[in-house]
């Protein structure tokens, strides 16, 4: 596992010799998570909440925090930690409480977070410092970005003590502290300086993320932040061989050769920049832009065929075929990426985009199996989006026994209440009268959900489509819907 070989360390933990031993579990569950594997991982470190005497538990706990977060389940992140928190051990029980206030400040709870935040006179040490980090992005998540951007600041000021990859944060959250009052170009210039000072950041493609956000939405071919992409992004040298083949298997030719793995032309700077260079390119939106940036993820493509970033590449140009609607291209290219990419996610990425497409084009027999893909290659729960789009694909075939089975096959709670939804929505479009029956019912048994909104629109029109309509009922419902949406299309319809 250390060696990061874990597809080898899975089939070592997975011999019956080793089946009893108490600390397979969890050395199994690092495998699995080197594998990508989260969700796997995350169920087999499920036993040590509930038991105190789990080997290795406190690891255990942290890792399968980690792997809930990474999976968007923060609830269950939360409550991972939990345990750690009541710990004998204070520094443990500080440590976990600061990684559950990291996760609030994420989730957009920082009055929560402040208080999960442990006194500062009760740290030492690390934890100390990681006190003082989250102290100021609390500051910025609270709106005080001056005094976040002078509490970070302080932090770069005193790197003793700090790990590289909490330095390095320090630096983009004054970027983003800077940013939140208005000095986009001040905090771009922190960021360009940091790139060019430390490329070899493990926290190099979240800087070029904040770097893309402050480009502008129709940039100029001069847009500074393009241009500095642009230089870093120079093509590397195209090697020369000789006309006739050469060498011991007379493989060597005219044509360009891929660029070695190993070879400090293919470093995450020049690749990153490439890749960002391009998506900022495309935001100029004119033809030849558009073909340009297409054209530098096939040169990255090709000059790093083995970096994370290649099979990224393609899954964005797939997206762009898509959006100009050349869904051959975007299908073949969805292919190679869930056939070749190394990393499951973005092979689930690729299918659940490819399972999108075709709902799109109403190609819903072929859309099933491709969330269907996706949630498999994640580990997610079965309440997953993947899980709940392939279920409405199957709906949309009107293969209604296959849609009731995947709902009362379902152990999950929320999923069968949204699919409920589902399927009066679908019904709405074809019996008015079953669909306001099935409508009332949800109304009735889930009058809190988020969507009960849209279901009391569908209402509306189902009362307007029977015969003879119903407008002293439509007119109950529209008088029951908010005021106001989030969803602009929402409201256009209510209206």
């Amino acid at each position: 596992i250390r060696a990061e070989r874990p597809q080898d360390a899975f089939a070592r933990l997975s011999s019956p010799a080793l089946a009893k031993h108490p600390e397979t579990p969890f050395w199994k569950a690092q495998a699995l998570a080197g594998l990508g594997r989260f969700g796997d991982a995350a169920s087999l470190l499920a036993q040590a909440v509930d038991h105190p005497d789990f080997p290795l538990r406190r690891e255990a706990l942290l890792t399968r925090a980690s792997l809930l977060f990474s999976l968007n389940d923060p609830d269950g992140a939360l409550a991972s930690l939990d345990p750690l928190v009541a710990d004998r051990n204070p520094v443990i029980a500080r440590h976990a409480r600061l990684r559950q206030a990291s996760i609030l400040i994420d989730l957009g709870k920082p009055e929560v977070a402040r208080k999960f935040l442990p006194p500062s006179g009760l740290l030492k040490g690390a934890d100390k410092l990681e006190a003082a980090y989250l102290d100021a992005r609390l500051l910025l998540a609270e709106g005080k970005a001056q005094a976040s951007a002078s509490a970070f600041t302080t932090l770069l000021h005193s790197p003793e003590g700090q790990s590289l990859v909490r330095f390095h944060a320090a630096t983009l959250g004054l970027a983003d502290a800077l940013a939140a009052q208005d000095n986009t170009q001040g905090a771009a210039d922190v960021l360009l300086a940091f790139i060019q000072k430390t490329p070899e950041s493990p926290l190099l493609d979240h800087a070029f993320r904040r770097l893309l956000q402050w480009v502008p939405d129709e940039p100029t071919p001069n847009d500074a932040i393009l241009e500095r992409l642009a230089q870093w992004s120079a093509a590397r040298p195209v090697p020369v061989h000789p006309a006739l083949a050469q060498g011991d298997n007379g493989a060597a030719s005219a044509y360009p050769m891929a660029a070695d793995p190993a070879d400090p032309a293919s470093d995450d700077l020049r690749v990153l920049a490439t890749f960002y260079h391009a998506l900022g390119l495309h935001r100029i939106g004119t033809p030849a832009a558009e073909r340009e940036a297409m054209h530098i993820l096939n040169r990255l493509r090709m000059e790093s065929p083995t970096h994370v970033l290649a099979s990224r590449a393609l899954l964005q140009q797939a997206l762009w075929n898509i959006e100009d609607d050349h869904l051959d291209a975007a299908f073949i290219a969805l292919e190679a990426v869930r056939q070749t990419a190394r990393s499951p996610y973005w092979k689930a990425e690729a299918a659940y985009v490819q399972g999108m497409a075709y709902m799109l084009g109403e190609r819903y027999l072929d859309a099933v199996p491709c969330f269907q893909e996706a949630s498999l290659a994640l580990g997610q729960p079965e309440d997953d989006p993947c899980s709940a789009n392939a279920a409405v694909a199957i709906l949309q075939t009107c293969d209604i026994a296959a849609f009731d089975r995947a709902v009362s096959t379902s152990s999950s709670a929320s999923l069968k209440t949204e699919l409920t939804l589902e399927r009066a929505l679908w019904l709405a479009d074809r019996s008015p009268a079953q669909a306001r029956t099935a409508l009332e019912d949800f109304l009735t048994k889930f009058p809190q959900h988020p969507r009960v909104p849209e279901a009391r629109l569908a209402l509306v029109h189902t009362a307007l489509d029977s015969t003879p309509p119903d407008i002293a009922f439509a007119r109950e419902q529209l008088v029951a819907l908010p005021l106001t949406s989030k969803d602009p299309v929402f409201d256009e319809n209510a209206d």
